[in-house]
């Protein structure tokens, strides 16, 4: 324990000594006792060992400020709060440098992380108010940067992995560590299961209706059709219903056009359909049979294509109808 007023008086050797060895001492303890030091300076060092505080002297030397506990190092007062609860602008420690205007990265008390947000509603939270395309960058040096959603335990890539921007650009989605389920390839198709070929990828799915149209083989003869359809990858099905509400004689082959995709067809391959007729005025002497021909239409016969009777119009009648199927390939 040691207290010094600083000031050396003139004195013989030996006293001389004793005072620089007392000044020495209490600046080596931080003026370390029980009871704060009588003569004070500005920004002087107190070690209050009756509280346990280190404590400076304010710069107007009137007051004492409390800077830390002595026996544990405990930041206190000003210092203490700053460091909880303060705003620290470029703060820079190995791995983290902080030199933003406003929050970035808030962990709560729920730890959930929220980048760009002060109130994340879940274990991670990215947002961003900007309007740009780039807004959540994963990068990664490697080949293959991977995403891996694992359960609880297990190591990397063992669970749902999405592995972006290898084999040529595609999103990979594996399951099971890296085994490939389904590839999104960078032409826009989807493949399964390891096959990368573009040629197999999955490139097109909708569903939809038209409008079918008619040609002269249905003669004066009036009606209502509707058709839909469903496109998987080129494979196009079609459902039809045509309603006459209308009388007349046709003549020559019966059509129907309009079709929503163009038919991939040569002689060699022209899908048949499956088609029934009803309420028909006249019997019909053999059988109703069609088929998508290379014209982007489809023809509707009575009997084979070879048969005589081909003009359906003479049989339908207001109140006819026809429910047909087809299924062929797009161009």
């Amino acid at each position: 324990m040691a207290e010094h007023d600083y000031v050396i008086a003139n004195q013989n050797g030996a006293n001389t000594r004793s005072d620089l060895n007392n000044a020495l001492a209490a600046i080596v303890s931080n003026n370390s006792k029980a009871t704060a030091p009588t003569t004070t300076y500005a920004f002087m060092w107190w070690a209050d060992t009756a509280n346990d505080i280190l404590k400076q002297r304010n710069a107007a030397d009137s007051a004492w400020i409390s800077i830390l506990t002595l026996s544990t190092g405990a930041p206190l007062g000003a210092l203490a709060a700053s460091l909880v609860s303060g705003t620290h602008t470029n703060f820079t420690s190995t791995g983290i440098d902080d030199n933003a205007t406003s929050t970035a990265i808030t962990i709560d008390a729920s730890e959930n992380v929220g980048i760009g947000t002060s109130s994340p509603d879940r274990a991670l939270t990215v947002y961003t108010t900007a309007a740009t395309d780039n807004n959540l960058l994963l990068k990664s040096g490697a080949a293959n940067a991977y995403l891996t959603f694992a359960d609880n335990g297990t190591t990397d890539q063992t669970g749902l992995s999405v592995r972006i921007g290898s084999s040529g650009n595609a999103m990979v989605f594996n399951t099971g560590g890296t085994t490939e389920r389904m590839r999104i390839q960078s032409g826009g198709g989807i493949s399964f299961n390891g096959d990368t070929a573009a040629a197999n990828a999955l490139d097109d799915y909708e569903e939809g209706t038209w409008t079918p149209t008619t040609n002269s083989g249905w003669g004066a003869l009036t009606f209502d059709g509707v058709g839909s359809y469903t496109k998987i990858g080129n494979i196009v099905h079609i459902s039809v219903h045509i309603l006459i509400d209308g009388s007349g004689t046709g003549s020559g082959d019966t059509t129907i056009g309009g079709l929503p995709f163009t038919p991939n067809t040569t002689d060699d391959f022209r899908p048949a359909i499956s088609v029934y007729a009803e309420k028909l005025n006249t019997s019909i002497s053999t059988y109703i049979s069609g088929l998508v021909d290379t014209a982007a239409l489809i023809y509707i016969r009575e009997g084979g294509r070879t048969d005589s009777g081909s003009d359906l119009g003479v049989h339908f009648d207001g109140g006819s109808g026809i429910f047909l199927q087809a299924t062929y390939t797009a161009t």
